[in-house]
């Protein structure tokens, strides 16, 4: 009796503890189910989310476009966006939302790609281009005449090589300004040339301002004498910010854009370029507050950051000169604590970095800036640019410091005050 009873509790037992799990199980897979559904209208909503901003982007542009004149472009973008969202509800229908999602991501990125090749037409545009004296400054410079627009090439000295060789190889559409970006009587005369020029030609306002002009400096924040500080920032930074606001009335007029040439160190402190990159992160704050507030002139703000690249900032004699003024103008506590041979290998440090000398880069890059319907905002160029770039944007700074800051210099040459140190 005993174990018939044991027998029918363990088997009641079982029965229900068999019920429990498959109703579980039930209850388990209705989950799931669900929890499927959900994601499936989740899909749909996001899907229908991102198309309609999609869309609106698409209208946006297509405004624009229309505003200034392209209306080729605007059939051509109008029915890219046809392709774009019946390509896009086609393949949600057969193949499901998620492609639909991903082919939709792809089509609107190779259409603002292909929007960003398509240029606008140089006849009838002109661009001003401070610092062709030398350097991109006289490559641009070229490069736009050759284009057949009209250029205002200023220089720091009208009897320069540069100044000289644009003056008589260039067209006729080509005109050297004298105009030192710190001397405001000089930017006033400038700005009156290129108003008069431009009334002869029948152009309405100035369709690129390059702003190009900049004169190289370093060493360690901690000697930097300030009159090179001070030096260094008016051209860079108050100079550019003059012409800018001299200029920027004709470049409303033309609904144009103003390039400005940046620097990688204007986002990473690289040492020893104090003055340089001081200078630098300010102009790239200009650049910021300049591109957000001329969004409602419909002026776009581009900024293009070369890095690498001989363009005569390293030239020995020129250096020669730097340090001469560098240690001239150094405090003497500041002399006796760091000695001419560590300030001479901050330079033979600087000059052994490889640099490019094809400026093919630079010159794609400016060539997209002023000329593309639908400018990015920032251009990088030069593989040392976009490899410091990348590392100082992934890796944490106690390691981009020892690359960025300590990989340049000999560490076998110290402050002449630490050598004494060590010695004693």
């Amino acid at each position: 009796m005993i174990t018939l009873a044991a027998d029918a509790t363990a088997t009641s037992m079982f029965t229900l503890a068999a019920d429990a799990t498959a109703t579980s199980m039930v209850t388990l897979a209705a989950d799931v189910v669900s929890l499927a559904t959900a994601c499936v209208e989740q899909w749909r909503e996001t899907l229908a989310s991102v198309s309609l901003f999609a869309l609106a982007a698409y209208l946006v542009a297509l405004v624009r476009l229309y505003r200034r004149g392209h209306l080729a472009l605007c059939w051509s973008l109008a029915r890219t966006v046809l392709l774009v969202f019946v390509g896009t509800l086609m393949t949600s229908r057969f193949l499901g939302d998620a492609l639909g999602l991903l082919v939709l991501a792809i089509f609107v990125g190779l259409t603002w790609t292909d929007m960003a090749k398509v240029e606008v037409k140089p006849t009838g545009k002109a661009v001003l281009i401070t610092g062709c004296d030398r350097g991109l400054g006289y490559e641009f410079a070229r490069l736009f005449d050759s284009l057949g627009m009209y250029v205002f090439a200023g220089v720091l000295d009208s009897k320069s090589v540069g100044a000289a060789t644009l003056e008589r190889f260039g067209s006729s559409r080509l005109t050297v300004i004298q105009m030192d970006v710190r001397n405001l009587r000089q930017v006033e005369l400038a700005a009156t040339v290129v108003e008069e020029k431009l009334r002869v030609a029948g152009i309405e306002g100035v369709w690129a301002l390059v702003n190009n002009a900049a004169i190289f400096s370093y060493g360690e924040v901690d000697f930097i004498p300030l009159n090179q500080l001070e030096k260094v920032i008016s051209v860079n930074v108050m100079g550019t910010i003059q012409v800018t606001q001299r200029f920027m009335h004709l470049i409303k007029a033309a609904q144009g854009r103003v390039i400005n040439m940046a620097s990688f160190t204007g986002v990473a402190a690289v040492s020893p370029l104090g003055p340089y990159v001081i200078s630098k992160h300010a102009f790239e704050a200009f650049s910021n507050l300049l591109r957000k507030e001329m969004r409602k002139w419909n002026v776009r703000v581009v900024v293009v950051r070369p890095m690498g690249f001989d363009t005569g900032n390293l030239n020995k004699d020129l250096v020669e000169n730097l340090i001469d003024e560098l240690w001239d103008d150094m405090h003497p506590l500041k002399r006796e604590e760091y000695g001419k041979m560590y300030i001479r290998n901050v330079y033979e440090s600087l000059a052994a970095i490889p640099r490019e000398k094809d400026f093919s880069a630079p010159l794609a890059a400016i060539r997209a800036a002023v000329m593309s319907v639908s400018p990015k905002n920032e251009y990088h160029c030069g593989a040392f640019g976009r490899t410091l770039s990348l590392l100082n944007h992934f890796l944490p700074s106690a390691i981009t410091d020892q690359i960025i800051f300590y990989g340049p210099l000999n560490k076998q040459v110290r402050p002449k005050a630490l050598l004494c140190k060590r010695s004693s």
